[in-house]
């Protein structure tokens, strides 16, 4: 199978997209991957170690490798054909670069492991800021711009497809993370008392309440509680008054409808 790799020099481990690994039949132990992070953090990820025998398109070179299994290991990172767009450059134009696999992305990052790979045998040079054609043991690559006038920042990192958008949104958080101030003192001493207070146990985490240590200097308000007592007392005793009135008048219905049915029975005997 022809696939197209990348050679990383800021990664120790190399990997492939498990898909390929799926359709070479390799078969592999499962490992756990601590992927460091931002703030001296780190992230267990699932994968599985494998080895295969890779070798240049020119078959001139074999070299037994391992590697971590993962999803996408360059994410939607498209392969360079430089043997298509060499002509752009004059001091690449000799250059005979190796064709691209069937695939238009890349399928295998090639870390620090696999350092003999990494060896420059030859460059070509141009102008500043010109691609600059290097021959390694797997053939001939180029580094450097690909079009002019754009510049395109790229980080790779390990991941599984469920995982990324959680680690790189972590990591870019934690990038563009600054602290906000805080102005008022009482928003300090809260603060201080969570960050003295944090610490984990075994269900989960614990940190203090940010209560305030002294207590608040309340004005005398004895006057208006009092007027408000006394009007609440002047309202339940009119409430009694009408409660009693309306006992009295039910009592007195009560009365009139026995007299009237007592009546009714008398006159019909």
């Amino acid at each position: 199978m022809r696939i197209n790799a990348l050679l990383d020099d800021g990664s120790t481990r190399s990997y492939l997209n498990e898909d390929v690994a799926n359709s070479l039949g390799l078969k592999g132990e499962p490992v756990s991957l601590s992927v460091s992070m931002l703030n001296d953090s780190t992230a267990n990820l699932k994968s599985k170690s494998v080895q295969f025998t890779m070798e240049s398109s020119d078959s001139h070179v074999r070299k037994h490798a391992v590697a971590h299994t993962t999803k996408r290991v360059t994410g939607n990172m498209l392969a360079i054909d430089w043997e298509r767009h060499k002509n752009k450059w004059p001091h690449l134009n000799g250059i005979k670069f190796p064709s691209l696999g069937k695939r238009p992305i890349i399928d295998m990052l090639i870390g620090l492991d696999l350092s003999d790979l990494h060896c420059s045998l030859k460059e070509v040079r141009g102008q500043p800021g010109e691609p600059i054609a290097r021959l390694t043991p797997l053939g001939w690559t180029s580094i450097g711009p690909f079009q002019e006038n754009i510049v395109t920042n790229m980080s790779f990192f390990v991941h599984e497809e469920k995982q990324l958008d959680c680690l790189v949104k972590q990591m870019w958080e934690m990038e563009k993370s600054h602290s906000s101030a805080l102005v008022r003192p009482q928003d300090k001493e809260a603060e201080e008392i969570v960050m003295a207070t944090l610490s984990q146990v075994p269900s989960g985490y614990m940190v203090g309440l940010p209560w305030k240590s002294v207590a608040p200097s309340l004005k005398n308000n004895y006057s208006l509680a009092l007027s408000r007592l006394e009007s609440t007392e002047r309202k339940l005793a009119k409430t009694t008054r009408y409660s009693k009135e309306l006992s009295r008048c039910d009592r007195k219905l009560q009365s009139e409808r026995n007299i009237s049915r007592t009546c009714s029975v008398c006159d019909s005997g």
